[in-house]
């Protein structure tokens, strides 16, 4: 029988200290995918302006909701994401209206997408997996111009449906 003052040792300790460091390592990859998403998206986010027409009618909402309704509209079509428009009337409240913030919240939820593909393939078939998608996903030609342009369907979609 051990006394109290022995340490008890639980059968699991090892397997629970394999878990922390995997997760550790896993996190540390997930962040790295994401920060070199965010490198390729918010490279000269500044001189590019809204050309789409969605990104425009995301924004007159973000603008609605960052001016508690004296400009912009609040309507948005039966398609539109409920998140988006939020968060870009929290991007305008905090950092004005202007075009490169739309833009940069689609960067934002481009790059967090590309962390969360990570998981996702790791979690359904391996490391390497979500590693190969998430760097097929993070400096793709068309889908970097579609995101950096702000066009929010392309990426952030995937992202506020996670978290909506």
């Amino acid at each position: 029988m051990n006394s109290p003052a022995e340490k008890i040792e639980m059968p699991f300790s090892s397997s629970v200290k394999v878990f922390a460091e995997r997760n550790r390592l896993d996190l540390g990859i997930c962040l790295t995918l994401a920060t070199l998403a965010a490198v390729l998206r918010f490279w000269h986010l500044t001189d590019l302006g809204l050309t789409h027409f969605d990104e425009g009618s995301y924004a007159m909402t973000g603008r609605w909701l960052a001016t508690f309704g004296e400009e912009g509209w609040i309507y948005q079509s039966g398609q539109a994401p409920g998140l988006f428009p939020t968060l870009l009337g929290l991007f305008f409240l905090i950092f004005g209206i202007k075009d490169f913030v739309a833009i940069a919240v689609s960067a934002l939820t481009g790059s967090l997408t590309v962390g969360l593909i990570y998981w996702v393939g790791r979690e359904q078939f391996s490391r390497k997996t979500g590693i190969m998608a998430a760097l097929f996903l993070a400096p793709q030609n068309r889908y970097h111009g579609r995101v950096v342009s702000g066009h929010g369907r392309v990426s952030s979609h995937v992202f506020a449906f996670c978290i909506d």
